[in-house]
């Protein structure tokens, strides 16, 4: 293997933008320059994470954030739905079915929550499923009325939900 020189080139060689350092004449026009040169950076941005999941024959990317809330949720035993709102809730509904009944212990409105979402939990899941049967990731209102129907529960409260 023979070494050989480098020769300087003999066309002068172009020096960049970036080469040049420009002398400020006075503060006013470093400080312009120094914001000149932060607009003109370009800051990377973080890319996120994801993991991929194969659902109904196709590779979807998850965010690893949303897979690590999902089973954190999934993990914990405590009731989702905060109590103070589902106690205010509860009370409206009992006020307007009877106005006799003005207390209710508290074992039994936690019970009533946790078997509202115990419900409501469940009736997301079949939604899912039919969301999926229908080759989508978005559940929509008519996977719900969907999941009712087969259930055979009444509709007439929920209202009409414009497909």
């Amino acid at each position: 293997m023979v070494k050989r020189k480098s020769t300087p080139s003999k066309t002068p060689s172009k020096r960049s933008k970036q080469d040049s350092i420009p002398v400020p004449n006075s503060q006013s026009s470093s400080r312009s320059n120094q914001n000149e040169s932060r607009r003109k950076q370009k800051i990377p941005m973080k890319k996120r994470v994801t993991t991929k999941v194969i659902m109904a024959n196709k590779t979807f990317k998850v965010f690893r954030s949303t897979m690590r809330e999902i089973k954190k949720l999934q993990s914990k035993t405590n009731l989702l739905i905060p109590k103070l709102p589902f106690s205010r809730l509860f009370r409206e509904i009992m006020m307007e079915c009877s106005t006799t009944v003005t207390r209710v212990q508290i074992e039994a409105l936690r019970a009533l929550q946790e078997s509202a979402e115990l419900y409501l939990t469940y009736l997301f899941q079949d939604a899912n499923k039919c969301a999926r049967h229908a080759r989508r990731i978005t559940v929509r209102p008519t996977d719900l009325h969907l999941v009712l129907e087969i259930r055979g529960e009444d509709m007439s409260n929920l209202g009409k939900i414009p497909y």
